[in-house]
């Protein structure tokens, strides 16, 4: 999937929703979410709070000290998921036609000459 951030913009928080969209199954604590999105701790806990407020991600659980967070299941959390996986299938079909599957012979028009992939 494309990330979000290659057409919205690479913010903290659209980096935290951007991983979160891809990975839809599971929640994460903070420790988990400061390694996978490569943000720093205080960069982190003001995106978590903006993000929290703005009801795009949720508090799912919490074990001993630890919370969990994961996106919300609401119309702007699909609404970005439809978008992101929408431009991966721009991508895709750019990458289609630009690219010639492996095993495929051409052949160039000036010199006559078989070219493989």
């Amino acid at each position: 999937m494309a990330e979000l951030g290659d057409f919205l913009g690479d913010t903290s928080e659209i980096r935290l929703v951007d991983f979160l969209t891809q990975n839809m199954r599971f929640d994460y604590t903070l420790t988990e979410l400061k390694g996978y999105t490569g943000l720093s701790k205080p960069t982190l806990l003001n995106a978590v709070r903006t993000l929290l407020r703005n009801r795009l991600i949720e508090e799912t659980r919490t074990i001993g000290r630890a919370k969990f967070y994961a996106l919300t299941d609401n119309d702007i959390t699909r609404a970005l998921t439809a978008a992101s996986m929408a431009h991966t299938g721009l991508l895709s079909e750019e990458t289609m036609s630009t690219h010639v599957p492996v095993g495929v012979t051409l052949r160039s028009k000036e010199q006559g000459k078989e070219l493989y992939a």
